[in-house]
């Protein structure tokens, strides 16, 4: 059975083959019936839609679970594509969810006792393209693989605390270890990823150009930190300068309020996820026990799934 591990964000999807790592923004396009002449689609739930960068322009909103849990499927197929994997073979897929939807009620099937559960079901069968695909799914908690690839190249810490905070682009989860297990009832995750930052940017565009882009296209502005009006680059280092700083304000004052004592404690307080990229700018603010992964911080789930 072939493995195939995705880790789905709200930012970019980030997959790992035995052949091929990459990530491809998360973003889905649903094509109207002028749009459908001469592209290729993919027909899922009796609609059309293109996925990937070819959907940046136009993508429908990724804020929050209902979108994951409709598109996943979208996502995974154009995964296995990239990769080069035939979706119709045997596959296990590895993945995950945030603790923030993880024990929450089932919102669609209500079969299920939790997001977890029908989670796992819609992803397990679906039809594409009147194609039905089956898989054996592995789901972890969002942050675990990140501390698991961490852990296997720097050591796992057998007494004591740490802290993984794993920065989405949707959520924030913060997972507690103790003694080298998960501490379920310590950890807990919040909806205020860099979503804020780029809902903030988003405006500040907006206001300043008159243009009103959708969140993909503000987060790849957020990296180049640049946008281009009227073929004339506007720098944005500023403004985006000023909206980072105080989302790591807010990012330190939830950790210490909500984990004062094993904040001051823990072996370490590893950072990880797409966020990290923007918080290790700002590394002399942190205390000594803060550690970044070296590498790519987006693709420490998604290896940590993979390896699992």
């Amino acid at each position: 059975m072939r493995k195939f591990a995705t880790d789905i964000g709200y930012g970019h999807t980030k997959v790992k083959s035995s052949e091929k790592e990459f990530k491809f923004p998360t973003a889905i396009k649903l094509l109207k019936a002028q749009m459908i002449e001469n592209q290729d689609f993919l027909l899922f739930e009796g609609k059309k839609y293109v996925v990937g960068e070819d959907a940046l322009r136009g993508a429908i909103s990724t804020r929050d679970y209902s979108f994951i849990y409709k598109y996943a499927p979208l996502l995974i197929h154009h995964g296995l594509l990239l990769t080069g994997i035939d979706p119709k073979e045997e596959i296990e897929v590895l993945t995950g969810l945030s603790l923030y939807d993880m024990e929450k009620p089932a919102e669609f099937d209500l079969k299920c006792a939790s997001r977890k559960e029908e989670f796992k079901k819609r992803i397990s069968k679906f039809t594409i393209n009147d194609t039905v695909y089956e898989y054996d799914i592995k789901l972890f908690a969002q942050g675990q693989g990140s501390w698991s690839n961490f852990s296997s190249k720097y050591g796992y810490v057998e007494n004591g605390y740490e802290i993984v905070a794993d920065i989405g682009f949707r959520t924030n989860d913060i997972l507690v270890f103790a003694n080298g297990q998960p501490s379920k009832g310590e950890s807990m995750a919040d909806d205020k990823g860099v979503n804020v930052i780029v809902s903030e940017l988003k405006t500040v565009i907006n206001k300043k150009y008159d243009i009103d882009l959708t969140e993909q296209e503000v987060n790849e502005i957020l990296k180049t930190k640049s946008i281009s009006i009227y073929g004339v680059e506007k720098d944005l280092t500023q403004a985006i300068s000023e909206i980072v700083e105080n989302y790591i304000d807010e990012i330190f004052s939830k950790l210490k309020s909500n984990f004062g004592n094993i904040l001051k404690s823990a072996k370490r307080v590893i950072f990880s996820g797409g966020g990290a990229y923007i918080l290790k700018n700002n590394m002399e603010e942190f205390p000594a026990n803060v550690f970044f992964d070296d590498g790519d911080f987006e693709f420490g789930n998604v290896r940590g799934y993979y390896n699992a």
